[in-house]
């Protein structure tokens, strides 16, 4: 399965559990998340990854290109990105030309 985002804008999401903007979990060497130009706005989650919550398993593989942006996405564990990575032979891959994050974490965590 390939699930490809281009030019999305998430705003305003909230989560009860984890992911704000978006909950991704992939396993499998068949599966692959491609972020290209993606912007999350004001998005909060319950626990971690106000953006995103990215779990990467058993040769998944996920890509963040271009110019992804974070603005005021708060969490108490990752702002921005909050990744699980597990089992063997799985990527994460950033190919961007600039990454902006303006987040912030709850006062327990500074």
């Amino acid at each position: 399965m390939i699930e490809i985002f281009n030019g999305t804008y998430f705003y305003g999401c909230e989560a009860f559990t984890d992911g704000g903007g978006m909950y991704s979990y992939l396993e499998g060497v068949n599966c692959k998340l491609d972020l290209v130009d993606v912007v999350f706005q004001s998005c909060f989650p319950w626990d971690k990854g106000a953006g995103i919550y990215i779990g990467v398993s058993s040769g998944a593989y996920v890509q963040i290109s271009e110019t992804c942006q974070f603005w005021n996405c708060y969490a108490q564990t990752g702002g921005g990105i909050y990744s699980n990575i597990s089992g063997g032979g799985k990527k994460i891959q950033h190919l961007m030309d600039a990454l902006v994050l303006n987040q912030e974490m709850e006062e327990e965590q500074l």
